[in-house]
């Protein structure tokens, strides 16, 4: 016996008809036939017979139809108050992430999240990635976008991102052509910010991969609107993602190329507290969260970042 059964079973009692219940479910009569034997089997009663006029309730099947009307009921009422739960959203949602994602993503997350939640205040956060992590730790942040790898302390949903990193120079320079070859990384006076930064960290395993040594001309641990104009004003080149300059090299103030042998990415996973309660309206933001990133990077709106989903297992699933 299930809910289906139920269903069949409380249609054809109130259509006293097997086969206007069969033309209302879009079914064969013989399905219905099945069912409702099956359904008498597991009850241990005849629930129907016929009559002059089409199929009528035994004594048993009026007294069994009450009953199951009241769990009939009864999951109708649950999937109310789940359908409500799920398109509420929370009353507050925190999204955190690092500057250059914040700058191509919240935009387009606050204009979709404001439409699926309008009742839900969103109020969103940049820093640097490991100061996401510790917001998402403490519980200060609901929602992250982190580099990869995520920390045993967060649970992270099966969305994957790579995001290639550009080398990216003035347009007064000699042009780095469609790919530039990271052997030659050390050739270039580069502008960076510091080592606690992933981006610097990256570039050093890279320069230790291939024995080459980094000309680091300056070090600005400023947002990337002040490293671009720093590029721009020729102090030299950097490493950031495409996304961060596309605006800047379309309009012909910078060139950017992707590194080769080999190139540079980094991963970004959609994570969460491990420890936080996931509530019903949190778990529809995260869905629709990536739902959003998913379609930013489709639809070109994040360029440079390709989705890699892995659907073995359920979004934010613990490991």
């Amino acid at each position: 016996m299930n809910s289906d059964e139920l269903a069949l079973f409380a249609k054809v009692a109130r259509h006293r008809s097997i086969s206007s219940a069969a033309i209302e479910l879009g079914v064969d009569q013989s399905t219905i036939t099945r069912h409702i034997g099956r359904l008498e089997q597991d009850v241990g009663v005849r629930l129907f017979f016929r009559n002059g006029r089409g199929t009528a309730l035994t004594e048993g099947g009026t007294a069994f139809l009450r009953a199951a009307q009241k769990v009939l009921d009864a999951m109708d009422e649950a999937q109310r108050v789940a359908h409500a739960l799920t398109h509420q959203g929370p009353a507050r949602l925190v999204i955190a992430a690092p500057p250059t994602i914040g700058s191509v993503i919240f935009s387009r997350l606050a204009v979709g999240l404001h439409a699926s939640f309008p009742a839900t205040a969103l109020h969103f956060v940049e820093d640097m990635g490991s100061r996401v992590i510790k917001l998402l730790t403490d519980g200060h942040a609901d929602i992250g976008l982190a580099y990869a790898p995520a920390p045993t302390a967060l649970a992270w949903d099966s969305l994957r991102l790579t995001e290639a990193i550009y080398l990216v120079g003035p347009v007064s320079a000699a042009p780095l052509g469609p790919a530039f070859p990271a052997q030659r990384l050390g050739e270039l006076p580069l502008v960076l910010p510091t080592t606690s930064y992933g981006v610097r960290m990256q570039a050093e395993m890279l320069a230790r991969t291939l024995d080459i040594h980094l000309d680091v001309r300056v070090e600005c641990d400023a947002g990337s609107a002040t490293l671009t104009r720093m590029v721009m004003d020729g102090a030299g080149y950097t490493l950031m993602p495409y996304s961060v300059v596309r605006d800047e090299i379309a309009q012909g103030r910078l060139q950017a190329a992707p590194l080769t042998g080999p190139a540079l990415t980094r991963g970004i996973v959609l994570a969460m507290a491990r420890n936080r309660d996931t509530s019903a309206g949190s778990w529809s933001a995260l869905q629709a969260v990536r739902r959003i990133v998913v379609e930013s990077v489709r639809e070109g709106a994040w360029p440079g970042v390709s989705v890699d989903e892995d659907d073995a297992g359920p979004p934010c699933e613990t490991r």
